[in-house]
């Protein structure tokens, strides 16, 4: 663009958040998060933070956000081998050895998890709602199949919960959680880990492992259904989604009292992130021509 370009329609044409809008949202984003530890204090100031703060208690009143906590000695091991190097053998159950698999789906209707276990012919499925992440769902199955462990199976065993989801494995063996939902699974496999030995395996999901794909479809059997069992907490990325919301409502509102700039408002009805990605991946000769036509 040419240096003299107006700085509101380059900020639209490239869905760039002017600054002022930018503050706001840091603002928000802030507070829900003081809000989701107990921290926020409104002074029943009346401003666009306090608003959204009040409107939607839900992102900070059922949280999965909270106070970092650690836990420095877990009570079990985690496994994550390489694509490459797993076989049937390992997901076989050998004596005194008892092998679960969790899992978790998610459709654009609802979230579900599936446990199962062939020694104690559990076959569970559980809807946990349409705001659960699937990497919450994932978290809450090997949750669920530690609270089933400490009612049916005895004292020092050997239990294997096998899982295909890495980053819930990789969640679990940090010291630092900031997760109601990691921490509360945290505390059951502590709890299972101190009567009996406990590890953690990655399993490739959809490999032909008779176990995965079982629970596979425990999961896919709730995943349609309306009813919920369980609530999980709200996630940081939900938040995140419903702030980039009002950020761009906040632009088009911003860009629709820009004074002038008739030209640009013919072909910029709004910001549009597609729009700005297409343009960024032409030629720099075919930027510079399309900017200073847009700009006038």
């Amino acid at each position: 663009a040419f240096r003299t370009a107006p700085g509101a329609a380059l900020e639209t044409l490239l869905g760039i958040l002017p600054l002022h809008i930018n503050i706001k949202c840091k603002a928000i984003s802030t507070a829900f998060r003081l809000a989701s530890i107990g921290l926020w204090n409104n002074n029943n100031i009346k401003t666009i933070v306090s608003e959204e703060i009040f409107k939607n208690r839900d992102y900070w009143k059922n949280s999965d956000n909270m106070i970092p906590k650690f836990c420095f000695e877990h009570s079990f091991e985690t496994i994550i081998k390489s694509r490459e190097n797993v076989t049937q053998n390992d997901y076989k159950q050998t004596k005194n050895e008892t092998i679960w698999f969790t899992d978790g789906s998610k459709s654009i209707i609802n979230t579900a998890i599936g446990i199962f276990n062939a020694e104690f012919h559990v076959n569970l499925s559980v809807n946990v709602g349409n705001e659960a992440s699937i990497f919450q769902a994932e978290i809450k199955a090997i949750e669920l199949c530690a609270i089933e462990c400490l009612k049916v199976v005895e004292r020092d065993r050997q239990i294997v919960i096998c899982t295909d989801s890495q980053a819930a494995l990789k969640a679990l063996r940090n010291a630092k959680v900031n997760s109601k939902t990691v921490w509360s699974c945290l505390e059951n496999l502590q709890k299972l880990g101190t009567q009996n030995d406990i590890r953690l395996i990655w399993v490739p999901g959809h490999s032909g492992i008779k176990g995965n794909e079982k629970a596979d479809e425990l999961a896919k059997a709730k995943v349609n259904t309306q009813v919920t069992d369980i609530i999980l907490p709200i996630t940081q990325t939900k938040v995140k989604d419903h702030i980039k919301k009002i950020s761009l409502k906040l632009h088009k509102e911003s860009w629709k009292k820009v004074e002038g700039q008739r030209t640009a408002k013919l072909l910029l009805k709004a910001p549009n992130a597609k729009r700005a990605k297409s343009l960024l991946m032409t030629s720099q000769e075919n930027v510079k021509l399309l900017t200073r036509m847009i700009t006038g």
